[in-house]
C-alpha cells in the first residue's frame, strides 16, 4: 500500500495539471500568435501528457529515474519562472504561475519524506495492489 505522502504527491502534482491545463487555456491567444494551433496545441498536450506520465511512473510504480527527471525539469524551468515574474509576463494568467511552482515545490518534498523514501526504495512487490 502507498504511502499517504506519495498519494499527496500524486494528488498535488495532478492537481497542478489541471491548473496548468486552465493556465494554457487563459493564455491560449498568445501561444497560437506565438506559434501557431498546431504547433501551441502539440506543445500543450507534451508538457500536461508528459508531467502526467512521471507524475503517475513515480506514484504507482515507484520509478527513481522518472522521479529525477521530473524533479530537474521543476528546477530547469525556475529560472525561466523567475525572468517572467520579474518581466511581469504573468498578467493574463494571475497567480496561476505562482500557485503551480509552490504546489509542485510541495509535491516534490513529500517525495523526500522518510515514508515516501522508505517506499521508493523498497521492491515493488506489492506495487501492483489496488491502494487509494
Amino acid at each position: 500500500m502507498r504511502p499517504k505522502m506519495i498519494v499527496y504527491f500524486e494528488v498535488i502534482m495532478l492537481s497542478t495539471l489541471v491548473l496548468r491545463a486552465f493556465k494554457f487555456m487563459v493564455e491560449w491567444e498568445a501561444w497560437t500568435r506565438v506559434a501557431g494551433v498546431g504547433f501551441a496545441l502539440a506543445g500543450v498536450i507534451f508538457n500536461i501528457g508528459l508531467m502526467a506520465v512521471l507524475t503517475l511512473l513515480i506514484s504507482r510504480r515507484r520509478s527513481n529515474i522518472a522521479m529525477w527527471a521530473s524533479i530537474v525539469l521543476f528546477i530547469l524551468g525556475l529560472p525561466f519562472f523567475f525572468i517572467s515574474v520579474l518581466k511581469g509576463v504573468f498578467v493574463a494568467s494571475g497567480l496561476i504561475p505562482v500557485l503551480l511552482v509552490l504546489g509542485q515545490g510541495l509535491a516534490y518534498r513529500l517525495l523526500f519524506t522518510p515514508t515516501a523514501r522508505a517506499w521508493m526504495q523498497s521492491d515493488s512487490a506489492d506495487a501492483g495492489q489496488p491502494s487509494l
